[in-house]
Parts: C-alpha cells; structure tokens; sequence
C-alpha cells in the first residue's frame, strides 16, 4: 500500500462546444474533495485552476479538456482549449480591473508552462496538494 500523499489519481472533463467554466471548476472542486486535498492548499489549487480556465474561454476559441493529476501531494491541472496562441504573462497593470491572471498562476504555482495540442494548446500548472488519500 502506498503511503499516504502517494497515491497517484488522474481525472479529466472533456468539455462540449460552448462549455462553460464553471463546470470546469465544480469538476476540480469534487476532485479536491474526493481526493482528500488539504483544504487551504485546495484553495490555491481552485484558484489557478479558475484562472487557467478563465483565461482558455476568454481568449481561445473555446474550452476542450481539463485533466488533473495528483501524485506525490503535487497537483498538475492542465486546460487544453482550440487557440494555438500561446499565454503570457503581464507585469500587472496598475489600476487595471483585469489582466491578473497569469500573474496569480505564476505566484502560486511550483512551475507552469504551455504546449502546443493539435490546433491549439494545453496550460498547465504544477501546485502543492497535500492529502490523505
């Protein structure tokens, strides 16, 4: 039996044309929860993965897939979406009501990156997760 933290656990959404991201976001929080994740780190968890989606339906095309991996208490969530325009980072605007949310990515997660999936790309971000299960 693997200790606890080990247990590697994988889900993914596969989102209809037009989904929406909230739908996205209640899959992360029932994984979160199914999968026993600390609650204060699950609270970073669901906001990059807020803002990964957020970001994918705003500015692509639309939203395709969402996959979680959880092993070792590092959570990767990754948002694949149809825009082959790759995300970057801003300096935050002062002032500005948006335009956030690759900083916040970048301040919470361990690491996070992008690659290119088929016409479009996949986002993704590494964060901790510890749980029990």
């Amino acid at each position: 039996m693997a200790a606890p933290g080990n247990t590697a656990h994988h889900r993914h959404l596969d989102f209809r044309p037009g989904g929406r991201t909230g739908l996205g976001t209640d899959f992360l929080r029932r994984a979160l929860a199914d999968w026993s994740v600390d609650p204060v780190a699950g609270a970073d968890v669901l906001l990059v993965g807020a803002e990964l989606l957020s970001n994918a339906a705003r500015h692509a095309d639309g939203l395709r897939r969402l996959d979680l991996d959880l092993e070792a208490g590092v959570l990767r969530v990754a948002v694949t979406d149809s825009s082959p325009g790759l995300p970057r980072a801003r300096p935050d605007p002062p002032g500005a009501s948006g335009g956030y949310g690759l900083g916040i990515v970048d301040r919470l997660a361990l690491d996070w990156g992008s690659l290119p999936a088929g016409n479009g790309k996949t986002v993704w971000a590494r964060l901790p997760a510890p749980h029990d299960g």
